[in-house]
């Protein structure tokens, strides 16, 4: 995932910025598809593959719309810890990229840095926090 649309302080930097966005030309691999937390990359010949590819990648905009949606039909503490749980995971992506400023995949139209991925970063918390509800679950109802 890539944080060019959300964070565009990377422009600034120029770390990771790929040759042909330094010169102001499209990019040469593509067109970038821009998601709120999932901007990604599409190729001018699309095959079944990347239409796969782009639906995994559409997953951090899809679960931003489940947790802002469960926010506003639960308005409970679980959807604010849940959305600050995001707002960490934006705040880790972004401090690591700048950090580790290791520049994106050569056919990458994405000009942000590329490492850690925010997509993997994502998917990790995700996993910790769906673990911890369900022992939280688990052990809640051994004791009922």
């Amino acid at each position: 995932s890539s944080h060019d649309g959300v964070m565009g302080s990377w422009e600034l930097l120029g770390a990771c910025v790929p040759s042909w966005s330094q010169r102001h030309l499209p990019c040469p691999y593509g067109f970038r598809v821009p998601l709120p937390a999932s901007d990604f990359t599409l190729p001018e010949q699309i095959s079944l593959a990347d239409v796969c590819a782009a639906l995994f990648c559409t997953l951090p905009f899809d679960w931003l719309g489940l947790w802002f949606t469960a926010l506003l039909l639960c308005r409970g503490l679980r959807e604010v810890f849940l959305g600050l749980m995001i707002l960490l995971d934006n705040l880790v992506i972004v401090l690591l990229q700048n950090l580790i400023q290791q520049p994106r995949p050569k056919e990458s139209c994405l000009t942000s840095c590329g490492m850690p991925s925010g997509h993997a970063v994502v998917c990790m918390s995700l996993m910790c926090w769906t673990s911890c509800e369900s022992a939280q679950r688990l052990q809640h109802s051994k004791r009922v």
